[in-house]
């Protein structure tokens, strides 16, 4: 609809009867906490991949209920979040958690959080397996120090925030058409989001200008004239939430898991060798040079 009718009409539509008297009533949240709890904080879980088990949830429940206020609020990154506990419980709360293989989030390096992933029809790549390794990669001793946020999806879309962390990642393809076997029906056309495609001369045309590399046209395509020809991960650099936020920026196309853990350790030596953490390093930089230091050559 923005796009339609143009940014400027859309926000004139939607405050043009601002200045009316309408009856408004707030929708009471039962979760809200009722107050604030002074002297207390609020305890982060990991939560890797934004996953838990059965088991899990139910000691993070129990923790709730006997050392904080009975609430939790799981936050963009998937880390389940408890207010109010104080910290004379933690060490209890670390040996309640370790039972059932959880940690704290207590250092630099924020949850690694991604979407359904592999699970998810329009997945295109395996972002849990690729976040897992890197998990365990960031929790070695040689990196544990460090601050860095990381998130991946299995698709463009990006449902796993790829695009607002330090270093992200999502599954891409390339399609190609095969003009011996397309009819040129156009049903690719109606479900490309970004208008890629077009019927030219009864063949299907794809703008790589405007494509969106989801595959789904060729997912769709009755005579498979649309096939994949290049599939892997797009690595996205320097995105950043918050008050300054940014969209990271594409550095990489179609990479392999491999290479993608290979970009990854290279970022982290390299914020190691100069003693500060991911963000400020690429402030310092620039996502170019970072970029070029970063990617190996083959």
């Amino acid at each position: 609809m923005i796009n339609r009718l143009g940014a400027d009409r859309f926000k004139a539509e939607l405050t043009s009867d601002l200045q009316e008297n309408r009856h408004c009533r707030i929708m009471p949240c039962p979760n809200k906490l009722e107050k604030p709890l002074p002297g207390r904080e609020i305890l982060k879980i990991r939560a890797t991949c934004g996953e838990v088990n059965t088991r899990q949830v139910r000691i993070i429940a129990e923790i709730a209920d006997k050392f904080g206020s009975g609430f939790i609020h799981f936050t963009v990154r998937g880390a389940p979040e408890i207010p109010g506990i104080r910290n004379c419980d933690l060490s209890s709360i670390r040996e309640e958690i370790q039972k059932v293989d959880l940690s704290l989030v207590d250092n630099g390096i924020e949850n690694l959080q991604t979407c359904f992933g592999n699970y998810c029809l329009e997945s295109l790549a395996d972002p849990q397996a690729l976040l897992r390794k890197i998990e365990k990669m960031l929790h070695s001793q040689e990196y544990n120090s460090l601050k860095i946020s990381v998130s991946a999806s299995g698709c463009p879309n990006s449902c796993g925030i790829a695009h607002i962390s330090d270093i992200g990642f999502h599954g891409m393809v390339e399609v190609l058409v095969d003009s011996s076997l397309c009819n040129g029906c156009g049903l690719c056309t109606t479900i490309c989001k970004k208008k890629a495609l077009e019927i030219s001369s009864k063949k299907a045309r794809i703008n790589e200008r405007k494509c969106g590399h989801c595959g789904q046209c060729a997912a769709i395509c009755p005579l498979n004239a649309l096939r994949d020809n290049n599939k892997g991960f797009a690595v996205l650099l320097g995105g950043r939430s918050g008050l300054e936020n940014r969209l990271g920026v594409k550095i990489a196309e179609y990479v392999s898991e491999e290479k993608a853990l290979i970009i990854t350790r290279n970022l982290l030596n390299l914020a190691k060798d100069n003693n500060t953490d991911v963000e400020a390093l690429i402030d310092h930089f620039g996502i170019e040079k970072v970029s070029a230091i970063i990617i190996p050559a083959n």
